[in-house]
């Protein structure tokens, strides 16, 4: 699509953080928008090799901040649909997709409290445990996780414990925040890790997401 008039900065914001219509989680109704591209490039030799600018010292403009964020939320963001994908795929033994809407429904809300829910649902007391054939699914359902094979079960609790490395390993928030800085490798290094703590229920939304998807196209969604 091509617009045939200037977009309010605001909608456009609306437009991508939002998306319209239904099964957004699952791709649909998605929008980004770019600018066209160059026509001409014109490339120079400079005459005196000037050394590398030193990263700006103190606090960065609010502008430059607001655009490193959006710029890092979207290459999060195509990494956790990236790593999602791959696990998905290489899941053995779906659980069926009316475990996976439970799940996914219970991350709807506040993050803190999802993943405490969660949790609880995982590894809490007999009371709060997910009944045993629903535990059983998710035992059963085997991950490739870079490599390491384990259960979905053992999956959500290493994405969800709060002092594993793991987060910032499978979504690879270093390289991201060295390819795609602003000021400077470290300031967008922080700026990720504020944002540390919601990647992990994205990342599980995402994941069983993909598998419902996965589920309905391999025609398993309804089995028991």
């Amino acid at each position: 699509l091509k617009a045939k008039k200037q977009i309010a900065p605001e909608t456009i914001l609306q437009l991508e953080n939002q998306g319209i219509g239904e099964r957004k989680e699952e791709g649909y109704g998605r929008f980004v928008f770019l600018d066209p591209p160059l026509q001409h490039l014109t490339l120079y030799r400079p005459e005196i090799k000037k050394s590398p600018a030193a990263a700006p010292i103190g606090q960065q403009p609010e502008l430059v901040e607001r655009i490193q964020k959006r710029i890092l939320h979207e290459q999060v963001s195509g990494e956790i649909a990236a790593v999602a994908s791959r696990i998905a795929l290489s899941a053995r033994n779906l659980p069926t997709n009316s475990l996976i809407g439970r799940l996914r429904t219970v991350l709807r809300g506040n993050s803190r409290l999802a993943v405490d829910t969660l949790l609880r649902w995982l590894a809490g007391n007999e009371n709060e445990r997910l009944k045993e054939p629903a535990m059983k699914q998710l035992e059963k359902c085997k991950v490739d996780v870079d490599g390491t094979g384990m259960s979905l079960k053992e999956w959500l609790e290493e994405a969800l414990d709060e002092g594993s490395v793991n987060i910032s390993k499978w979504l690879n928030l270093n390289v991201i925040a060295q390819r795609h800085h602003v000021v400077s490798e470290e300031s967008a290094l922080e700026l990720l890790k504020k944002e540390i703590p919601d990647f992990p229920v994205r990342l599980i939304v995402a994941v069983l997401a993909a598998m419902a998807v996965r589920n309905k196209r391999e025609g398993t969604a309804n089995e028991e």
